[in-house]
């Protein structure tokens, strides 16, 4: 029998927010589905179905003020964290910042960082929670190490679920939009990025199109318990769009016998996978 897991008031460090190398946003969709699937095969709970509900960002941003002639403004810009180790062989002569020797000059890394407050809600069979509060302490989330987080507890239904949630947005995907954007001519791009009229809309990563065949490489990951080499392929972010809907209607939802979807995740075909909402 299925119950709803409320794991509320994630409070994550420095997670990641760059959604691909040119696109931010603090929605950690991805990052949220896949890490509430690996808190199941460590905690030996089956999950079949993931809810966001998002509560707050503190994006990393430096500030400084910019003194002209005639005005003065401010100016903002994401914080860009050093480099912790060498690239390439140990020599300040393979280094991105070559031209700087001290320990200080080690490159900068590209980057874009946000505190992050969200709860999830779970569908799941035969929880086992003592080995989930163990193995959400040890859980990183976008790359964000989880600070703190409320007592986990199981419910009977979604509804009761999202009562035990106290604020924010629940996180549901925006795709039907964008195909009707393009079926009034829009290009794909156009077609998630613009606006959302009347609506919060939100394009984030939703997956990874393969462009590259599966096969052992070297500096890959490993396997955590055989340390044999995984299978490495090079992929492109599938950016798709998603929509910010606000608690209070969720729950007006569900008690006019609406259906609520929650995120899973597939393979659309060998070259793409992603994740997605069904019922």
């Amino acid at each position: 029998m299925s119950v709803f897991l409320v794991i509320p008031n994630l409070h994550v460090q420095r997670a990641n927010m760059l959604q691909a190398p040119y696109l931010y946003a603090p929605a950690p969709v991805f990052a949220a589905v896949m890490a509430a699937h690996a808190l199941g095969k460590r905690s030996d709970t089956l999950v079949d179905g993931v809810g966001i509900v998002h509560q707050r960002a503190e994006p990393i941003m430096d500030w400084w003020v910019r003194e002209g002639r005639e005005r003065t403004w401010l100016n903002v810009s994401p914080v860009q964290f050093r480099g912790a180790s060498w690239i390439g062989e140990r020599s300040a002569t393979t280094d991105y910042a070559s031209t700087n020797k001290r320990p200080q000059g080690l490159a900068i890394q590209p980057t874009m960082t946000s505190h992050l407050e969200l709860s999830l809600v779970l569908r799941v069979t035969s929880p086992n929670m003592a080995k989930v509060e163990r193995q959400l302490r040890h859980l990183r989330l976008a790359g964000g190490v989880i600070t703190h987080f409320g007592k986990p507890s199981v419910h009977e239904t979604l509804a009761e679920a999202l009562h035990r949630i106290h604020g924010g947005y629940w996180v549901e995907e925006a795709m039907d939009v964008v195909e009707q954007r393009r079926k009034q001519g829009m290009d794909p791009i156009t077609a998630v990025l613009t606006r959302g009229e009347g609506e919060w809309l939100v394009p984030v990563n939703l997956g990874f199109s393969v462009i590259s065949s599966f096969e052992p490489r070297s500096g890959t990951r490993r396997h955590p318990k055989t340390g044999e080499t995984l299978l490495h392929a090079y992929a492109d972010n599938a950016i798709g769009l998603v929509r910010y809907v606000s608690l209070g209607k969720i729950r007006q939802r569900l008690e006019e016998g609406g259906a609520l979807p929650l995120w899973r995740y597939r393979w659309r075909h060998d070259r793409l996978f992603v994740v997605h909402q069904s019922a």
